[in-house]
């Protein structure tokens, strides 16, 4: 079911990827965590790792791959300041 929820998301999100991206890239969890805060959730499976922000109108999705590195991330709605 998780599996599902993910795809879902990823085609909810499809096309809205963040030039903010290139501050993420590569970076590792600890690394996003001291960027961004804490997440309101997290999401683990065997081969990857999804981190969600949400505020307001603004929800930002932080994709992890098994080598626990920033594979990709998305932003949807108004997330005009980077928190």
């Amino acid at each position: 079911m998780k599996n599902f929820i993910v795809m879902i998301s990823l085609v909810v999100l499809a096309g809205c990827q963040s030039p903010r991206y290139d501050a993420l890239v590569a970076k590792t969890p600890k690394e996003v965590r001291a960027l961004k805060g804490r997440p309101t959730t997290i999401i683990q499976e065997k081969n990857y790792e999804m981190w969600t922000y949400k505020k307001d109108d603004c929800t930002e999705v932080v994709f992890f791959d098994a080598e626990k590195h920033v594979a990709d991330f998305y932003e949807k709605g108004s997330c005009a300041v980077d928190k």
